[in-house]
């Protein structure tokens, strides 16, 4: 379901080399942002066999997933010019109108000092991207929308920027949005992820 939406509304999404489908877990890195290169975001089956941190999603119950990772010209002004977005969205492959689907940002500071810009802008980043796929449709208030800022090189929790509760409920309550500062959650089925 999530799938067709995407090829009906922003088809060069699905022909991004880049993707991954895979019924193992899905790693995340960043190659631009850790290692400088121009490489971009990459998605992997398995642990890298370099040394970058990674955003993981386990997969221990083997369902069928999809990755896409974002460029710049993943999402572009009405006017020219990109939108600022998230690294990849991640969903079940054979979902339905209830199925989760997951969108990831990295930020990759070893200096808690910096956690609460970091965190600040990730946020900022996720929940324009879901919008896009909310204003064409693509997900609905039905898709539990799973937002994950990651800073794969340093543990959790994160020091020196959380959020309120009555925050988080309040996303889940008028948007199904579930927003998580981790470096990794886990896919229980195809409607639910665990946090």
């Amino acid at each position: 379901m999530i799938q067709e939406r995407i090829k009906a509304h922003y088809p060069h999404h699905l022909t991004v080399e880049k993707r991954l489908t895979t019924e193992k877990s899905i790693y995340v890195a960043d190659y631009n942002k850790q290692t400088g290169s121009k490489e971009g975001v990459k998605l992997f089956c398995c642990p890298p066999t370099e040394e970058i941190k990674c955003f993981i999603l386990n997969n221990p119950c083997g369902i069928e997933i999809t990755g896409l990772p974002f460029d710049k010209m993943s999402f572009v002004k009405p006017e020219g010019g990109s939108e600022s977005q998230c690294e990849c969205v991640i969903y079940p492959k054979e979902g339905d109108e209830e199925s989760w689907i997951c969108f990831v940002e990295l930020k990759y500071s070893a200096k808690p000092a910096n956690n609460r810009s970091n965190l600040i802008k990730a946020r900022r980043q996720l929940l324009r991207t879901q919008a896009c796929y909310r204003s064409k449709q693509v997900i609905d208030k039905r898709n539990t929308c799973y937002l994950f800022a990651s800073l794969p090189k340093q543990t959790e929790p994160f020091l020196h920027f959380t959020l309120t509760q009555s925050y988080l409920i309040d996303l889940k309550r008028r948007f199904n949005i579930v927003l998580r500062f981790k470096n990794s959650a886990e896919v229980l089925n195809h409607t639910m992820l665990r946090v």
